[in-house]
């Protein structure tokens, strides 16, 4: 695929994660919890960036 910025398909594989941990797309219930959590570690642009991406059809985050 010439046409790509960057060549996703050298990435290193991803490490196997702990078994509790999920990587799955946020539920439009689970908004508030997403929400607070980036309120809390990161800035308020940032809350407003994943506003935005629940807000998305097909979701963004």
């Amino acid at each position: 695929m010439p046409d790509m910025l960057v060549p996703l398909y050298r990435l290193p594989r991803m490490p196997d994660l702990a078994p509790d941990i999920k990587i799955r797309p946020a539920l439009p219930f689970e908004s508030h919890v997403l929400l607070a959590f980036v309120g809390q570690h990161f800035s308020s642009k940032w809350v407003d960036e994943c506003t935005v991406a629940l807000a998305a059809r097909p979701r963004g985050c």
